[in-house]
């Protein structure tokens, strides 16, 4: 929290933004508050109708680049230097690196964790009085983890069903959300 609030204060300088629609919206939301904001992604922003919004509010886009290092003076934050060779002031960095799930005490009990809990589709994992739900759990041969509320609520609704010998009520489609100024960004499926 203390972090969100130093954001919310800085008032006059530029932030930078990496990558997905959840950073993105970020972005949107602190681009109310500074001169100027850049939004740098490795990928291009699959919407023109956000890219033409976020560039309407004066966000700076830069697509098909990364950042390769934050610039200091020794004491703070001054820039980013792109792999482009561009650099770009900044006071403020925003970074979405992701999610690493903390699972070794399970696996250490025995439990396939290679990236997440492996689980099943009721939320059972490879240890046979283990459930998991939420950004912990692996699905499926794929092992796939999806870092989501609605997912998560899914998940926990099998493990349920599972504990209390309910029969299923079906497997939901991933969705996710986003919000970026007056606009909600839904995704639905994963590609």
């Amino acid at each position: 929290m203390w972090d969100s609030h130093r954001i919310r204060r800085s008032t006059d300088s530029h932030s930078i933004n990496t990558g997905r629609p959840r950073r993105r919206d970020i972005c949107a939301r602190h681009r109310y508050r500074v001169t100027g904001t850049v939004a740098v992604s490795n990928i291009v922003i699959p919407s023109t109708f956000l890219t033409e919004r976020h560039r309407a509010a004066g966000v700076r886009i830069k697509v098909s680049t990364t950042v390769t290092e934050i610039t200091g003076d020794g004491e703070r934050c001054t820039g980013v230097r792109l792999a482009n060779g561009d650099t770009i002031p900044a006071d403020v960095v925003v970074v979405g690196i992701g999610v690493i799930p903390n699972v070794e005490p399970v696996a250490v009990a025995g439990a396939e964790a290679p990236n997440g809990l492996l689980v099943d589709s009721h939320g059972r994992t490879t240890l046979p009085d283990i459930l998991a739900a939420g950004d912990c759990a692996l699905m499926g041969d794929g092992g796939l983890r999806l870092e989501s509320i609605p997912n998560a609520a899914a998940q926990a609704k099998a493990v349920v069903e599972t504990l209390t010998d309910s029969p299923p009520s079906g497997t939901d489609v991933p969705w996710f959300w986003s919000t970026q100024y007056d606009c909600r960004l839904k995704i639905i499926g994963v590609p």
